[in-house]
């Protein structure tokens, strides 16, 4: 339920006139200059806000070549994820199973069930130690995994702190590189571990050594990305509005008190003279017509005479 404007009276559904039952007031009209006045500024500092944040999001992801590089590079770690890093073996009676330890292969074991088996084996009296040791692989697997996607999702959302998610996102790559080795090496000393055993047997592969790689690209991309600092070009007076809007939001500033335009450019300058040239024109315009009938009238007059 509505109210009106100047009065404060209540509005029911079936006032549908355009003026107020108590005042008489033209609800539609009602302070629209001062309405509009308002409109215009909301809309000039939310524009402002908008168009800041084009710019950064565009220097973000496309601003240099080194910034398109970096866009790459971070899809270069989930290429490595599906590149072998081992396998392993299960050999238990009426169960025989071999499982690649990659993004897919691991992938194919967990819908076969495997990765179930392994983890309720681990906490069994059957071979608990091996069982265990492939457990805490594959949760170090999983762990590089998430590295990858936290590294993807923060170049993706790179625009949000300009200045600083080049660092987070190198020191995501730094726990890329030594989460891939640790696992690299758990890998290794898993394979020496079950060398002589019948239940499960292994085999070291180079895909985290790689991975490592991957991530150490990343790493460079982002330290070069902080060296580097591209500068972002803003638009004339649109950096200042959306520090404006920032102080009028936490209520430092009213935007009832700033002016019309608040921030004046070259652009709105170029907009009020073309205005002032067109009173001016129209000043003109009705002086001349007011001239033309003044003459009509005289000669009516002397005509008449």
């Amino acid at each position: 339920m509505s109210k009106c404007p100047k009065c404060n009276r209540k509005l029911h559904l079936y006032n549908i006139s355009q003026f107020c039952p108590g005042c008489g007031v033209n609800l539609r009209f009602y302070n629209f200059r001062e309405n509009f006045l308002m409109d215009a500024k909301e809309a000039e500092l939310k524009l402002a806000r908008m168009n800041v944040k084009l710019r950064r999001m565009k220097v973000a992801f496309i601003g240099s070549k080194l910034a398109i590089f970096r866009l790459i590079a971070v899809l270069f770690p989930i290429l490595g994820l599906l590149i072998p890093s081992g396998s392993l073996s299960l050999n238990l009676p009426f169960y025989k199973e071999t499982i690649d330890l990659s993004a897919l292969g691991i992938y194919n074991a967990y819908s076969k069930g495997d990765i179930m088996y392994i983890l309720k084996m681990s906490f069994s009296d059957f071979a608990a130690d091996q069982f265990t040791s492939l457990r805490n692989i594959l949760i170090g697997y999983a762990s590089v995994a998430l590295v990858v996607v936290i590294a993807l999702l923060a170049t993706i959302l790179c625009f949000i702190s300009y200045k600083n998610m080049q660092i987070v996102i190198a020191g995501i790559a730094v726990v890329g590189i030594a989460d891939s080795i640790a696992i690299a090496i758990m890998i290794n000393h898993f394979t020496t571990t079950v060398s002589n055993s019948l239940i499960v047997s292994a085999e070291a592969g180079f895909g985290l050594y790689i991975e490592a790689v991957m991530f150490a690209i990343v790493f460079v991309a982002n330290l070069l990305l902080c060296i580097k600092k591209i500068p972002i070009e803003y638009e004339e007076g649109d950096l200042e509005r959306y520090e404006i809007l920032k102080k009028v939001i936490k209520g430092k500033i009213k935007i009832e008190e700033l002016p019309q335009p608040i921030v004046e450019t070259a652009e709105t300058r170029a907009i009020e003279e073309e205005i002032k040239e067109k009173m001016k024109n129209m000043d003109t315009s009705e002086e001349v017509q007011t001239s033309e009938e003044e003459n009509v009238l005289k000669v009516e007059a002397g005509i008449e005479e």
